[in-house]
């Protein structure tokens, strides 16, 4: 990040905030390291929403027919039915 810090502030989601549209933060194992984007877009005005899973590894919130995965889903139904 230091030698090429252009390329990095691009790729940071958090640079680029506001993004002006609602968004859903699945939180899992790394959790802790999401809450300063939380707390970064939310300090934008972009709506956030958070969705939990305890006990969900890394990838387990990305596997529709898991309980963590199938919660996901479900999540991002509510998200666009609410629009």
């Amino acid at each position: 990040p230091q030698d090429l810090p252009e390329p990095y502030r691009i790729a940071s989601p958090q640079d680029q905030l506001p993004f002006g549209v609602r968004q859903l933060v699945v939180q899992a194992e790394f959790a802790p390291l999401m809450q300063p984007y939380v707390a970064a877009a939310q300090a934008s005005g972009d709506a956030v929403e958070t969705l939990v899973l305890e006990g969900a590894d890394h990838f387990d919130p990305i596997v529709p027919g898991r309980p963590h995965g199938d919660r996901v889903v479900e999540a991002i139904v509510e998200l666009v039915g609410d629009r």
